[in-house]
C-alpha cells in the first residue's frame, strides 16, 4: 500500500523538510481521510489529509511537512500514519490496517552547512541514518550505495555552492549518481532521489546553498549516459 516501508528525518530545531511518499490502494477504499498519531502531529502535516472515491489500483502522492519550533523537545519521536475511511454517519470510519511507521530525530539547531561524520564514509551521518532506515536489508544494499553516492555529490555541491566551476563538477556527478539510482530502481528512483535531496536540505542554511549551487549551474547541459548503460554510472566505495 505504501511506496515506502517507513519514513526517517532528522530535523534541528527551527528547521524542517518536505518529504513525498506514494500510496497505492490494494482495494476500493471510498473516501478516506490521512490520519498522524497525535504525538506526531506538533511535527508533521500530511497533504492532501482526504482522498475521494478511491478504487483498487489508484495511485496517490502525499507530501509530507516536518518541521520543528526553536522550544521542540530534543530526540526521538516515533509513531506512524494511517488511512481511515470517511463515513457520513457520526463515529469514525474503520482504519485500514496498513500503517505507514514515522521515526522524527529532533536535534539541536544548526548554524553550518557540514554535519558530523563519524564513520567518515563521506556521508553525513544524519543522512546515512535516513538512507539506512528507509532502505534496509541485504537486498537493498545496491541502492543504499547508489543513495550514498548522490548524497556525497550534493553535500560537496553545497559546502563549494560559491564556486562555479565545482558547482559543475558536483552537478555532472550528481547526475551520475542519479543514472545509478534509476539503473537500480527504474520504476521508483525519481521518489528516491527526492527523499534523500530532503533529507540533506533540512535547515534553512543548507536549502539556500542549495538554491546557489543550482544557480551556478544554470544552462549547463550535462550528457547523459544510455539507458542500457547507467550501471556503469555506479562508483564502488
Amino acid at each position: 500500500m505504501w511506496g515506502k516501508d517507513s519514513v526517517y528525518a532528522v530535523i534541528p530545531r527551527d528547521g524542517g523538510t518536505n518529504m513525498t511518499v506514494e500510496m497505492t490502494a490494494m482495494d476500493s477504499l471510498g473516501n478516506v481521510g490521512i490520519e498522524i498519531v497525535p504525538e506526531l502531529r506538533p511535527y508533521l502535516t500530511v497533504s492532501p489529509d482526504k482522498l475521494t472515491n478511491v478504487v483498487a489500483g489508484a495511485k496517490s502522492t502525499l507530501t509530507l511537512k516536518i518541521s520543528a519550533g526553536n522550544v521542540a523537545p530534543l530526540g526521538r519521536l516515533a509513531g506512524n500514519i494511517k488511512v481511515r475511511a470517511i463515513v457520513a454517519r457520526k463515529g469514525n470510519g474503520r482504519t485500514f490496517p496498513k500503517v505507514l511507521p514515522v521515526v522524527l530525530v529532533i536535534r539541536e539547531k544548526e548554524d553550518t552547512i557540514v554535519a558530523p561524520d563519524l564513520d567518515g564514509n563521506g556521508v553525513w551521518d544524519y543522512v546515512d541514518n535516513y538512507i539506512n532506515a528507509t532502505y534496509p536489508g541485504a537486498e537493498n544494499e545496491k541502492l543504499r550505495k547508489g543513495c550514498r553516492q548522490f548524497s556525497r555529490s550534493i553535500q560537496g555541491a553545497l559546502m563549494n555552492c560559491q564556486d562555479k566551476d565545482l558547482s559543475i563538477h558536483y552537478g555532472s556527478s550528481s547526475d551520475r549518481a542519479i543514472e545509478c539510482i534509476s539503473s537500480i530502481r527504474p520504476s521508483n528512483y525519481r521518489e528516491i532521489v527526492g527523499g534523500v535531496n530532503a533529507s540533506i536540505l533540512n535547515t534553512k542554511l543548507r536549502s539556500e546553498a542549495y538554491v546557489i549551487y543550482n544557480e551556478q549551474c544554470a544552462g549547463q547541459v550535462f550528457k547523459s549516459t544510455p539507458r542500457s548503460q547507467r550501471d556503469q554510472s555506479c562508483l564502488e566505495e
